[in-house]
């Protein structure tokens, strides 16, 4: 009797002249990425100034500056109830959330919205912070989403690159806002095209400060398209909304955070 042989089935790959997804498939496949990334609360490991300081995952960034690339933005309002503490940390009573600074209102998630509208809140009028200072109770800033300036070597790792998140103190958001605009000004192209240097120097007023300014152009249309998809994947991040306060102090820190030595280089 003749053993039959054995027949094994082998996947095939089949390759494709098929042409390119036509804009309305791109589209619908977009806002439905989009509306189940909002559907997720994302976790990204915070890029931190804290006392002029600046620290990743609590490792001291070298020489406090930091190649990168700021690949989103999203413009935030705080206002808090009682003075900060440090070992108490709360989450703000009322806040806001826009990708333009335009309309803001106080999210759903704020426990005690102090007006309907920003526009007109007494919060956001110039002496409102008390005990005889000009500043406002509530503080606007920017969210920043960053990746590091060393994931440029491909459009791949672009886009498998991990996210940082920063917050620009409220005294270096004119700097971050000169920045955009130089940016434009002399090279004609949006803040994302560029990468950024971010080095916190001493303030004589504020302690400390921000500085923003231009390393490189980035003129690969590779890397390009790569950080334009970026920018869309990492909207969710910039404006995940805060949980909403209680009275008691809450804020726990990020679950499972990536490494702080990925994104930050120690030198050797």
């Amino acid at each position: 009797m003749v053993a039959k042989k054995q027949e094994t089935k082998e996947l095939v790959v089949r390759s494709t002249t098929a042409v390119a997804l036509p804009e309305s498939w791109r589209q619908e496949l977009a806002e439905e990425a989009k509306a189940t990334s909002a559907q997720e609360t994302p976790s990204v490991q915070n890029l931190s100034f804290r006392s002029g300081v600046m620290s990743f995952g609590g490792t001291p960034v070298p020489a406090n500056k930091l190649s990168c690339i700021v690949i989103g933005t999203a413009f935030e309002r705080t206002f808090y109830d009682g003075p900060f503490d440090p070992n108490k940390i709360k989450n703000p009573v009322c806040f806001a959330l826009t990708t333009d600074g335009e309309g803001a209102a106080p999210h759903p998630n704020s426990l005690h919205p102090q007006h309907e509208t920003c526009n007109g809140c007494p919060r956001d009028q110039w002496g409102s912070a008390g005990e005889g200072r000009r500043g406002k109770a509530c503080k606007e800033t920017r969210r920043l989403a960053l990746i590091p300036a060393d994931k440029l070597e491909s459009a791949q790792d672009v886009l498998a690159s991990e996210l940082a998140m920063a917050k620009v103190p409220v005294t270096s958001v004119r700097n971050w806002s000169n920045f955009v605009h130089k940016v434009g000004a002399m090279y004609s192209v949006p803040f994302w095209a560029v990468v950024a240097t971010i080095e916190v120097k001493p303030h004589i007023k504020n302690q400390y400060e921000a500085v923003f300014e231009v390393a490189q152009q980035i003129d690969d249309v590779a890397i390009l398209q790569a950080l334009k998809t970026k920018r869309a994947l990492v909207e969710p991040f910039v404006m995940a909304p805060y949980g909403m306060a209680t009275e008691e102090a809450e804020v726990a820190e990020p679950a499972a955070p990536p490494p702080a030595a990925k994104f930050v280089k120690k030198k050797a």
